[in-house]
C-alpha cells in the first residue's frame, strides 16, 4: 500500500458504480423539478407544468380547482398543474364568491 489505495473487491466496485448511477438520475430528476417538468413513472413521460396564482383580497377565501379544495384562508394560492382546462373557484363567508374557467398551455401560467 504505497499510496493507500487498496485493492477493491467485485461487490466494492459494483457498489460506486451503482451509487454513481443513482446520484446521476437524482440530479436529473432533481433539475427537471426544478426548472418546472413533472415526471410520470407509470408512463415514462416528462412534462411541462403550469401555473395557476391567485390572490384573495381580504384573505380566508377557500379556494378550489376542479372542485378540490387547494387552500383554505390563504392570500396567495400558487398551485402546480399539468397543463389543460381548470375550473377555479374562490369563496368566503359574507363574500360573493368568483369562478373562472382557464386553459392553460404548458410551461405557462394563469393568474387572476
Amino acid at each position: 500500500m504505497k499510496y493507500g489505495f487498496r485493492k477493491q473487491s467485485g461487490v466494492e466496485l459494483i457498489a460506486r458504480g451503482l451509487r454513481y448511477v443513482l446520484t446521476g438520475i437524482a440530479g436529473v430528476i432533481l433539475a427537471l423539478q426544478a426548472n418546472g417538468y413533472a415526471i410520470d413513472f407509470t408512463h415514462l413521460q416528462v412534462e411541462k407544468l403550469s401555473l395557476i396564482a391567485l390572490s384573495s383580497i381580504p384573505g380566508g377565501a377557500t379556494v378550489t380547482i376542479d372542485g378540490d379544495t387547494v387552500s383554505v384562508r390563504a392570500r396567495m394560492v400558487n398551485q402546480l398543474v399539468y397543463p389543460g382546462r381548470y375550473e377555479v373557484a374562490v369563496s368566503r363567508s359574507d363574500y360573493q364568491s368568483w369562478q373562472k374557467q382557464f386553459v392553460i398551455a404548458p410551461g405557462m401560467a394563469a393568474h387572476d
